[in-house]
């Protein structure tokens, strides 16, 4: 089993992401469904099709990866800005 990185605070997170790995129907839905040709819409706070993209990755990872961990940051990073809780992580990960 892979485990995925604590990136400075980002337990809470990391612990919801394994349950939505863990939850069969929603994985499965997640890891069948083609999210490239979906358009964001314009306007809108953050791009949706880029943080399911992102988590649609981590999913992978978490399913098909040899490695022990891994880390989550594309994800994160693509979170948006008014996450604040994330605000520090995304400072760490771009400084890192």
């Amino acid at each position: 089993m892979v485990g995925l990185v604590n990136v400075g605070n980002t337990c809470y997170f990391n612990s919801f992401v394994q349950c939505l790995f863990l939850t069969d129907r929603f994985r499965n839905h997640l890891m069948t469904t083609d999210f490239s040709r979906m358009e964001a819409v314009k306007g809108t706070y953050f791009n949706a099709v880029t943080v399911t993209q992102q988590l649609q990755l981590v999913l992978a990872f978490l399913s098909f990866s040899q490695r022990s961990s891994y880390t989550p940051d594309n994800l994160i990073k693509c979170l948006p800005e008014g996450t604040n809780q994330f605000n520090e992580i995304r400072c760490i990960i771009q400084c890192a």
